[in-house]
């Protein structure tokens, strides 16, 4: 399955937001959309879910334009998680994975879902607590049922918007860890939302770096993230090194003057 933006655009009334997004994405990589606030990462993984309709330009998933599939069709190749959602939701866990069988749902739940939801609880490592209520979890505990339920979709492209704000550290790293293993394991392509340029430079396959709407680079983290880049998008004076790995690793300095 392949992700594909041609001339994508949007607007608010007269603002443009998103202009001229060219993309090809495949699968088995996790791609991170990197810029600052307002510069239309979120409004982009809208976008592609088609939560917001673009003004112009096509989003073709395997060369079908997304606006010939049916609702169904769609949730069942593409999966967007938020940020977060409401903290009072009061349903089990294994109630809020279930949502994401709802485009295979009819009238019923059926013996095929209950597996499913159960074979992705395992996955995730979320069994343990299938009982336990959402509004009762920590904030990374709640992430990981969110992803739970986009995987309970069957979809192969999975939109996330910043899945690791607002977590301590130690869960930033664990969701990260989750992501990339389930890239390589199920074939997916990720599309993350992030702020954080070393979590980027880590764990991203491929970079795209917007800035005003538009791409101002991308590739590689150590082709994007470098020290230019940064000043210029960001408006950061950053010290860019390599590391063994040799990814790329930013330490903020200054406002650029």
């Amino acid at each position: 399955m392949t992700l594909v933006t041609h001339n994508l655009g949007f607007s608010y009334g007269g603002k443009q937001v998103l202009s001229q997004i060219e993309m090809e994405l495949s699968p088995g990589r996790m791609v991170c959309l990197a810029g600052p606030n307002g510069s239309g990462k979120s409004t982009l993984l809208r976008c592609l879910d088609r939560i917001l309709r673009p003004k112009q330009g096509q989003v073709l998933i395997d060369n079908q334009d997304i606006k010939s599939l049916a609702p169904r069709e769609q949730a069942r190749r593409v999966a967007y998680v938020p940020q977060s959602a409401s903290q009072n939701l009061h349903f089990t866990v294994f109630e809020a994975v279930m949502m994401g069988r709802k485009p295979f749902l009819d009238f019923r739940v059926k013996e095929d879902d209950r597996r499913e939801v159960h074979r992705v609880l395992a996955m995730m490592n979320l069994k343990e607590m299938a009982d336990r209520f959402y509004d009762e979890l920590s904030g990374g505990e709640r992430q990981k049922v969110l992803i739970a339920r986009a995987l309970a979709q069957g979809s192969q492209i999975l939109l996330l918007d910043e899945p690791t704000s607002n977590l301590d550290l130690r869960y930033q790293l664990e969701v990260a860890e989750l992501l990339t293993r389930l890239k390589k394991e199920h074939n997916l392509i990720l599309v993350l939302a992030l702020h954080d340029l070393n979590l980027a430079a880590r764990y991203a396959d491929h970079v795209v770096m917007l800035h005003q709407g538009g791409i101002f680079a991308q590739g590689s983290a150590a082709e994007v993230l470098n020290r230019e880049n940064i000043r210029v998008v960001y408006g950061v004076e950053a010290r860019v090194y390599m590391e063994e790995d040799g990814r790329p690793a930013v330490k903020p300095l200054r406002p650029a003057a």
